[in-house]
C-alpha cells in the first residue's frame, strides 16, 4: 500500500476503490499504538527474557492487569472495520 496524502480528499475515491476487493480482509486485534513507541516504556521483569509494559485500562482503572511486551499491548479489537490488513501488514 502506497501512502498518499489526500489533502482536501480528492483521491479518496481512487483509494476505496483500490480496497474494495481487500474490505473483508481483517485482523480483529489490530495495533493502534507501535510496538516500536511501546518499547520505549518497557521494563525488566524477573524470570523473563523480553522487557514489559504495564497496561492500563481506562475504562476499568481499578484493574490491574498483568505486564504483558509490546506486541501483546496497544490493540483494539475491529478498530479498523474494512480492509484492516493493509494497515497491519509490514510491507504497507
Amino acid at each position: 500500500m502506497n501512502v498518499r496524502n489526500t489533502g482536501s480528499g480528492s483521491r479518496d475515491p481512487e483509494r476505496i476503490a483500490e480496497l474494495a476487493p481487500k474490505a473483508s480482509d481483517n485482523i480483529k486485534n489490530q495495533h493502534v499504538v507501535s510496538q516500536v513507541l511501546l518499547s520505549e516504556f518497557t521494563t525488566a521483569v524477573e524470570h523473563t527474557t523480553v522487557e514489559h509494559v504495564q497496561p492500563y485500562d481506562l475504562q476499568h482503572p481499578e484493574r490491574r492487569s498483568k505486564t504483558q511486551p509490546p506486541r501483546g499491548v496497544g490493540k483494539i479489537e475491529n478498530f479498523v472495520l474494512g480492509a484492516s490488513t493493509s494497515l497491519e501488514t509490514k510491507n504497507s
